[in-house]
Formats: structure tokens, C-alpha cells, sequence
């Protein structure tokens, strides 16, 4: 598992009816899902972010990757690597992203020629 990036939450005032409150419920090392969401009237490459309650595993949406940093997610889910989130830190709306990457040579695929022989798990740039 390699650490990708740090996002926040964005749009979460949209999305929760007390942003607050919902951020004190974030434990260190929550899971969040990454949702896809190509019919997004507003951005085909939005990525919906449901935070998993660990009390009764309820997937809640709680804001979008920014879509800034969609490109990444988006390069490494069309190469099959799965890509997870985990709460960052204890009561703040930062997501810690990782992607699984299952080759056995992590500088082959998605990141191409530039990258050979260069990068181990721990150093993908992103």
C-alpha cells in the first residue's frame, strides 16, 4: 500500500447538515469510500466520498475528492489498482488516500517510462 495524497472533503457543507458535529464523529483511520460519479451534472470525473461509520457501518456522503486532485484517483482506478481512504486525523475533514498496487514492479503501468527503476511503494508522486 502506497500513500498517494491527502484531500479534503470538499463540498461537505452541502452534504451534512452539521458540519461540526459530523467532524467530531471522524476518528483517526475511518474508513472512506471512493465513489466514482461519471453523472455528476456539475463534473464527470467527481468523486463522491462516504464516510463508513464504524458504530453501524452506514456509508454517509460527506463531500467530493477536490476536483483538482481527481486526475490521479481516476489513472490509477482505470488501471484496476484500487485506491482506499482512511480519516487522516481526529475530528478534521482530511482524507488520507492509498493505492494498492498488486504488480510486483510498482514502476511499471500508470506511471510509464519516466518513473523506471526510480520509485519504490513509498514514493509515488503524488
Amino acid at each position: 500500500m502506497a500513500n498517494m495524497m491527502t484531500v479534503y472533503m470538499a463540498g461537505m457543507g452541502h452534504h451534512v447538515p452539521d458540519v461540526n458535529e459530523m467532524k467530531a464523529r471522524f476518528t483517526q483511520g475511518d474508513e472512506v469510500l471512493l465513489v466514482p460519479e461519471p453523472d455528476n451534472k456539475f463534473d464527470e470525473n467527481a468523486i463522491k466520498l462516504l464516510w463508513v461509520d464504524p458504530i453501524g457501518n452506514d456509508q454517509i456522503m460527506v463531500g467530493y475528492v477536490p476536483r483538482k486532485d481527481t486526475g490521479p484517483i481516476h489513472a490509477f482506478l482505470k488501471e484496476g489498482i484500487t485506491v482506499t481512504g482512511r480519516i487522516k486525523e481526529t475530528g478534521r475533514s482530511l482524507v488520507d488516500l492509498s493505492a494498492e498496487l498488486d504488480n510486483e514492479d510498482p514502476n511499471e503501468g500508470i506511471l510509464g517510462d519516466d518513473f523506471k527503476g526510480k520509485l519504490d511503494d513509498s514514493e509515488i508522486p503524488f
